[in-house]
């Protein structure tokens, strides 16, 4: 659903005067409605931003403030119509900033903070937009001023609530924007109430109060069809309309609708919404051809405009965009329940998973580069990551500071040689980076159409499979989520017992089934596997799943796991190590006897429900010094330059130390903890805010460092931002782009949820920092076991030896001493 509202304030009346600054381009201001009526865009957008131009250029005592705010709220709705939104949210934000900085006052300065909460509520920032909504319905109360505006802003401010749960709220409302509205007639109330009734259709929808979703969004079309000043408002509530007859199962009625919509002049997320409908309807529908070729153009427009967001708005609204349109490009990827068979759905989807799993880390590498080659935008990013910090210590910021800075950022960016433009790579660019005995395989996830409440369907897995010498990825389905999840779930319940019993070669039938059997009839002749997991697939080592031959399928295949297959679109040269810090033997409590103190706050029962033989407790880990000091004494006969952090040295500031000048190797020998469905409000996390305005998920991962256990106790007074916990949160706000391998000699390192499909926790907070490998564990390892499992991948890879292989040799060692797989198959290697 649309939100934006075209705002003709007074707009006869602004536009007449504005003709004497450039005759020679309109004759009326009727010819520049009519341009702007059926968007044709490009002249009046020229002529009204000269013409705000030169009004500040020639800003005096006499200064037409209501010109000026109706000027700015035209061209900002222009802009909307006509795909640029970026230049819609500067525009807005300039005009505010003119206002403030310059010291002007008016009676309308109000309509530019109901223009900006209405352009961010169209780009889905409900929460910012709702800050600059509700001082205008305050202002309007408080001057007693009920007039058509305080009705559209309170229509706004109820779709925000009705956007982020508050529906009772917004019902509320909504009905009294409707009981506003109705009273008035003006120029341009038809247009206001088609707008509002639009907005009504879709909040008592989500409200589940269907009647009145259809009566009012039927008002809507028909009062917006009839309208030729509605055109915005037409183009909603006639996708909202089809919408509503979609869900009751009126295909044909929905595609009569969407077709009317199709000849239309469409904005690129009105275009979204209409694939979107296309696509739906065509597959309950069982038309094949029709319903691929929506799907495909759904999701090309989705990934376009998410690229163009990206390089064009702060991080709070790309990630309010990047949520709802991440999830919109997973519904797409249903299309293979009904045509697993077709190629093009296929490529589809495949390239829509390298999209989502790529898309953050592409864009943390990017500002890293553009950041080094210019110290402006350097200067900015320092300033940026030092509010960031101290919002995640818990101290108060200025967000529109940070919205500000941003901002600045992305015009510098845009004016650089540097501008970003994210172009993923496709399937075809995996197929010819392949060797002839490679094969590619991206796990995604899907969900069918059901063709009644009675055939709901669920959640499943699909692999899609790629080599060199097939002409498009072939689709397999796998299991269904909760078929896998039971059998991690189980496993890592038990623990010891439940890890051998999964990963036990007499065993093979599990596994094997649930993952591989459908997998190995398409590999036939390979000999390397770039393999990109997803949910439950994160949290198995794939390598050592038995398969009938009483073989685990890496004594076949080399299993190499990465983020995303696009990897091997990269230089796959063997890496060249030079220099290392090492993590070990860490005092987790400055007293002297190393006490963990008496806590039963929930952090601390977490954490102490684990036994003490593993790294997931606050006991003082014997074997990480010997690990530590043996690691140490290997590298440094190999010429390397190691750095040795031990004792109560192991903290935080250590660690931070290494922003922008990280060693090629990091190796963290420490308790690792992942704290399992625990809500944001709990106990010490609640303390703590994620750089992410969403993904509180980065805060319930992380490593422990000097002093964890004092900070746990509460015995002393301690900074968050060095409290010897270290959370992935703090990671990815660091810049470890020198680092080509961490080793994270710790629990449940490899663990994490990630928001849209990919890896999380510690594993998305280094890979954002910018390393390239990642060794991390998948449950609560032992200390002695993997001490001496971390000494034997030093010295294979100071021998020289390829990092896959180093690892895979460590553990076929290992595993003579400690057989079960429990004590040594943990560990995966991320590329």
């Amino acid at each position: 659903m649309q939100l934006i509202i075209r705002f003709f304030i007074c707009l006869l009346g602004i536009l007449c005067p504005l003709l004497a600054f450039s005759q020679d381009e309109y004759d009326s201001a009727e010819e520049l409605i009519n341009d702007i009526k059926n968007r044709n865009f490009e002249k009046p957008i020229a002529f009204m931003e000269r013409t705000l131009f030169q009004m500040e250029k020639d800003s005096t005592e006499e200064f037409q403030d209501s010109i000026y705010i109706g000027i700015t709220t035209l061209l900002t709705s222009s802009y909307i119509e006509s795909n640029q939104p970026y230049s819609a949210d500067s525009l807005l934000s300039h005009a505010i900033n003119f206002f403030v900085q310059s010291g002007k006052t008016s009676n309308h300065f109000y309509i530019l903070f109901l223009s900006y909460g209405s352009l961010l509520a169209h780009l889905g920032n409900y929460p910012l937009a709702k800050s600059y909504l509700s001082p205008v319905i305050d202002f309007l109360k408080n001057e007693g001023i009920y007039n058509e505006n305080h009705a559209v802003a309170l229509s706004m401010l109820a779709v925000c609530h009705s956007e982020t749960d508050s529906l009772e709220l917004a019902v509320k409302e909504i009905d009294e924007s409707i009981e506003m509205i109705d009273t008035f007639d003006s120029y341009f109330t038809l247009h206001n109430k088609s707008g509002i009734y639009q907005k009504a259709g879709g909040i008592y929808q989500r409200a589940g109060i269907l009647d009145k979703a259809e009566i009012y969004t039927k008002r809507a079309y028909l009062l917006a069809k009839n309208n030729e000043n509605s055109i915005s408002e037409y183009i909603n509530s006639a996708q909202d309309l089809a919408t509503i007859y979609l869900n009751q199962g009126k295909y044909e009625k929905s595609l009569e609708l969407l077709k009317e919509l199709e000849q239309k002049p469409l904005s690129e997320k009105e275009k979204i919404d209409l694939y979107n409908g296309f696509f739906l309807s065509y597959c309950y529908l069982n038309c094949e051809e029709e319903a691929v070729k929506y799907a495909e153009l759904c999701s090309q427009v989705i990934r376009n405009s998410i690229s163009l967001y990206h390089s064009s708005f702060p991080s709070t609204t790309i990630e309010e965009f990047w949520d709802k349109y991440a999830m919109q490009l997973n519904v797409n990827n249903g299309i293979i329940d009904k045509f697993s068979y077709n190629s093009n759905a296929i490529g589809m989807c495949y390239d829509n998973a390298l999209f989502t799993k790529n898309l953050s880390f592409t864009t943390s590498k990017y500002l890293r580069d553009v950041a080094n080659n210019s110290n402006e935008i350097k200067g900015i990013t320092n300033k940026l990551q030092q509010i960031k910090t101290q919002r995640f210590i818990g101290n108060e910021i200025s967000y529109k500071e940070l919205d500000q800075l941003e901002k600045r950022l992305i015009s510098l960016i845009q004016d650089s040689e540097y501008h970003f433009s994210y172009a993923s790579h496709t399937w075809q660019d995996v197929r010819q980076s392949l060797n002839n005995d490679e094969f590619a395989i991206e796990i995604i996830t899907y969900v069918g159409f059901p063709e009644s409440e009675e055939n709901y369907k669920t959640l499943r897995y699909g692999a899609l499979i790629l080599s060199k010498e097939m002409t498009a990825p072939v689709m397999v389905d796998l299991c269904s989520f909760n078929e896998l999840n039971d059998v991690v779930l189980n496993a890592l319940v038990e623990q010891e017992y439940g890890i051998n019993q999964l990963y036990d070669k007499e065993n093979e039938k599990t596994l094997y089934n649930l993952i591989w059997k459908n997998i190995e009839p398409l590999i036939k002749g390979a000999k390397i596997v770039y393999l990109s997991p997803v949910l439950d697939f994160l949290s198995i080592n794939l390598q050592f799943i038995p398969n009938p031959d009483k073989q685990y399928i890496s004594d076949k295949y080399d299993i190499r796991i990465v983020s995303s297959t696009s990897a091997v679109c990269t230089n796959q040269d063997s890496i060249k190590f030079a220099d290392m810090a090492i993590w070990g033997g860490i005092k987790y409590s400055y007293d002297s006897n190393n006490s963990q103190g008496n806590n039963n706050s929930l952090r601390g029962i977490v954490l102490k429900e684990i036994t003490d033989e593993t790294r997931g407790t606050f006991g003082y880990l014997r074997a990480t010094e010997i690990e530590a000091d043996s690691i140490y004494n290997i590298m440094s006969s190999q010429s390397f330059r190691p750095i040795l952090y031990k004792g109560i040295e192991a903290n935080e500031t250590s660690f931070r130390k290494l922003d922008r000048c990280a060693p090629s190797i990091i190796h963290m020998a420490t308790h690792g903890f992942y704290l399992w469905g625990f809500g944001v409000h709990e106990d010490y996390f609640s303390m703590l805010r994620p750089n992410s305005f969403n993904d509180y998920a980065m805060l319930y991962s992380g490593l422990l460092l000097a002093g964890a256990s004092t900070t746990f106790n509460n015995t002393l007074e301690y900074s968050l931002l060095n409290d010897g916990i270290l959370t992935a949160e703090e990671i990815s706000m660091l810049d470890l782009s020198n680092t080509k391998l961490v080793v994270l000699s710790a629990c449940d390192s490899a663990i994490g949820i990630s928001k849209q499909e990919g890896i999380g926790g510690l594993l998305k907070a280094f890979k954002n920092s910018g390393v390239k490998h990642i060794i991390a564990s998948l449950w609560k390892v032992p200390d002695e076991a993997t001490s001496k499992l971390m000494i034997v991948f030093y010295k294979n890879l100071a021998s020289g030896t390829d990092i896959h292989l180093a690892l895979k040799n460590a553990q076929q060692e290992v595993s003579k001493q400690y057989p079960d797989p429990y004590y040594w198959a943990a560990f995966i290697l991320l590329d």
